[in-house]
């Protein structure tokens, strides 16, 4: 679908605008709690025990706070620098929504699907973090372009797309379990469109996620016998999700309506 002059000004400026938005004071914009006691774990400890004391014994794959590890020795516990991977993370995060948008639906729809990402301020917040929340959003979208352009669109470079589909599906594995999550239901999906030659091409891609992340597998076992161990509490509260919807909607009614 061939895109406009004046679309392609609108999506940059939805970008440019994003990218403002997530940088502004940058190196001013504090460590939550949450990201405190990710980044002193990392901080603290040897590789080693990193992946046996800290993953291990967390609830999510290893691949953030690795990367978090390497990261803090580079830069040490600045801010700024720490959270700018997520934040660019976020804004190309607001591109890749406008392609797929644009590629499964109509350019307006994409438009509208990135400035939605760029201004809202749930993904705004979410970008600023350095937990994988930013890094997923991305590693999901870049997942899905590729995986959509194999199984629905075939579209005539295969080899480029089929890169961007395993890339984003190992990325998303070692990322978090629900993005992992988001790979399982891509996969199984696509073996409802995906016939004759393709078929094995598009196993071929599923087997090589697949084994990207076999070394994890003992970690992510161990994990989940650790979560059946623990007793968990689970409490409904009216109150807390009634405004936690209204934060992902912006506080707005326009919002809510028009999603």
């Amino acid at each position: 679908m061939r895109v406009t002059p004046g679309v392609k000004i609108l999506i940059l400026s939805i970008v440019i605008a994003a990218a403002a938005l997530r940088l502004f004071n940058l190196f001013l914009i504090p460590f939550t709690g949450e990201e405190l006691t990710v980044l002193l774990a990392a901080k603290s400890v040897s590789f080693s025990d990193l992946i046996q004391n800290v993953v291990r014994n967390s609830s999510d794959p290893a691949g953030i706070q690795v990367f978090l590890f390497y990261l803090i020795k580079i830069v040490g516990l600045n801010e700024g620098w720490i959270k700018l991977p997520f934040i660019l993370a976020g804004v190309a995060s607001v591109y890749l929504i406008w392609k797929i948008g644009r590629e499964w639906f109509s350019p307006t729809v994409g438009l509208l699907a990135a400035a939605t990402i760029a201004f809202m301020q749930y993904p705004i917040i979410n970008s600023q973090m350095a937990l994988p929340y930013a890094s997923g959003l991305f590693f999901t979208l870049l997942m899905l372009l590729g995986w959509s352009r194999i199984v629905l669109m075939c579209t005539q470079n295969y080899r480029y797309n089929f890169i961007l589909f395993v890339t984003g599906g190992i990325l998303c594995s070692y990322n978090h379990y629900f993005t992992l999550l988001m790979v399982v239901l891509a996969v199984l999906t696509g073996f409802f469109f995906v016939k004759g030659k393709d078929l094995k091409k598009y196993i071929a891609g599923c087997l090589i996620i697949l084994a990207a992340f076999i070394p994890h597998v003992p970690i992510s076992l161990h994990q989940l016998r650790m979560a059946e161990t623990q007793q968990l509490s689970l409490t409904f509260d009216t109150d807390y999700l009634v405004e936690f919807t209204k934060y992902t909607l912006n506080f707005s009614w326009i919002v809510a309506c028009a999603l």
